[in-house]
């Protein structure tokens, strides 16, 4: 009796199973139906069908008959985030990620990191899971004999745009620095800082060094994060030069020193021949001293990697060698017409030569007038005295010499102070320095006192009549003078 092929008969499968191969025999029969991929071969796939129960037959070429195999397809679970398929997290504050449920159905979480590595995660069996580590999160859910895997969630470390630094490096601790950090709006800790919100840094008494600060803020996720940074104090001591002892008149040659010693220190020297000129550079070097042949200006400029300060300059070859004074003292000379005066210099050296110069106006060129040691002066003018020896010389200040005029003294003997405007007043003309005036009427009373300071007499209240008037004043050497006479007074 023939009998037809004969076909394996199947479990059911889920949706989302892998093609899988289907057995008849004798073999070399042909599939057909719902599913098949290749009916020569036998292989179904149930993506292709979807759930439900299909018949398939299996048919060999030298047999009328047929085997069927009926094969159910389960419905895979409907695994669908509920959360979005990406997430940006702070490292210190889990974030929660879950799938939507399923009645009956259990769940497993996998994570892979960054580098590919895959993990199950243990006891995480719950459509919800907290997340604290970069990577991929998907979860399998399992209802029945069918799983499904749910797509990946990917969660990144928020990664803020934010620095610090460089910090201003410090090189006077009597002046505060504003540290630098961005975003704004952070704090600032650490040691000498006075003011946490704007990082303000307040450097005094610190020696120098690295000090640790650290800026901390919060991002509009909620997470802190915090940046270290160091401020350095790299101060330099105030310095000055030093002159060696030595006679730079004599030798034309000085040495000069930095102090106090900077270690590791850079020296740049500068000079200018007069008070006017501009700085010249002349050397730079690792030595704190230096020698030099020329008269005039000299000052270093010491730096080190960050920072850099100057002494004050030192005049060499003038005024502080020969030690040069002039007498009088005063800048400005007043001489009487007929009086002269004297004009001395001296040094603290021997063997200086003195050279005496004059111009008649601040505009004229000086002319040479004497080499003595002293000058008699008996003109108006402008003089100066010059002092050389060896390789110093030195210039006194410029003495202007004025000779007064013989003294004047104008009294008028009558005034109007009728409202006319012609001799209004009792004006005394003259060229005194100052003077004191007092009027007195016929009996003797004084009725008006004053001095070249203040107004004229205008006759007051007074009548018409005559008045009598005393002046004293004192003259170009300084003698008392005294003068009186009369004025009539007419209105």
């Amino acid at each position: 009796i023939p009998t037809p092929p004969l076909v394996k008969l199947m479990a059911p499968v889920c949706q989302n199973s892998a093609p899988m191969k289907l057995f008849g025999y004798p073999f070399g029969g042909t599939w057909s139906g719902p599913g098949l991929v290749q009916g020569s071969n036998g292989t179904f796939d149930p993506n292709l069908v979807g759930p439900g129960k299909f018949l398939l037959t299996y048919k060999t070429p030298n047999c009328t008959y047929e085997g069927k195999l009926l094969i159910e397809v389960l419905k895979k679970p409907g695994a669908t985030l509920s959360s979005p398929p990406s997430l940006i997290i702070c490292p210190t504050n889990p974030q929660m990620i879950s799938i939507n449920p399923l009645d009956s159905a259990t769940y497993q979480w996998y994570f892979q990191s960054p580098n590919g590595s895959l993990t199950k995660l243990s006891g995480k069996a719950s459509i919800s899971l907290s997340v604290n580590l970069a990577g991929s999160y998907y979860c399998v859910i399992t209802k029945g004999q069918c799983s499904a895997q749910s797509p990946a969630v990917v969660v990144t470390y928020e990664t803020p745009s934010a620095s610090i630094g460089p910090q201003k490096v410090i090189c006077d601790i009597n002046k505060t620095i504003t540290l630098t950090a961005s975003p704004s709006g952070g704090s600032w800790s650490g040691g000498n800082i006075t003011d946490q919100t704007n990082g303000v840094f307040n450097p005094s008494g610190l020696a120098n060094g690295k000090y640790p600060v650290k800026y901390t803020f919060t991002s509009n996720l909620g997470c802190t994060y915090s940046f270290a940074d160091t401020v350095l104090v790299d101060t330099i001591p105030k310095v000055r030069l030093n002159r060696v002892p030595g006679d730079f008149c004599l030798s034309g040659l000085v040495n000069l020193q930095v102090v106090p010693p900077v270690h590791g220190a850079k020296f740049l020297w500068n000079y200018k021949s007069t008070s006017s000129s501009a700085w010249l550079l002349i050397d730079s070097v690792s030595s704190p001293s230096r020698t030099f042949v020329d008269r005039g200006y000299y000052e270093s400029i010491v730096s080190n990697k960050y920072c850099k300060t100057k002494t004050d300059s030192l005049l060499i070859g003038d005024l502080n060698d020969i030690n040069l004074t002039l007498n009088p003292n005063d800048s400005l000379i007043k001489v009487c017409f007929d009086r002269t005066t004297e004009l001395r210099a001296s040094s603290t050296r021997t063997d200086v030569t003195f050279s005496w110069y004059k111009k008649d106006t601040i505009q004229n060129n000086y002319q040479l007038i004497s080499s003595d040691q002293s000058l008699i002066v008996d003109r108006s003018g402008y003089y100066k005295v010059k002092a050389v020896i060896g390789f110093c010389e030195s210039e006194s200040a410029l003495k202007k010499v004025k000779f007064l005029p013989k003294d004047t003294l104008f009294v008028p003997n009558v005034f109007t102070p009728d409202g006319d405007g012609f001799n209004p007043d009792f004006s005394i003309v003259s060229n005194a320095n100052n003077y004191s005036i007092e009027i007195l009427n016929r009996w003797g009373e004084v009725i008006y006192k004053g001095d070249k300071n203040s107004s004229p007499w205008d006759g007051g209240n007074h009548p018409t009549g005559v008045y009598f008037w005393n002046v004293e004043y004192k003259d170009c050497r300084n003698d008392e003078r005294k003068a009186k006479g009369w004025v009539q007074l007419i209105r």
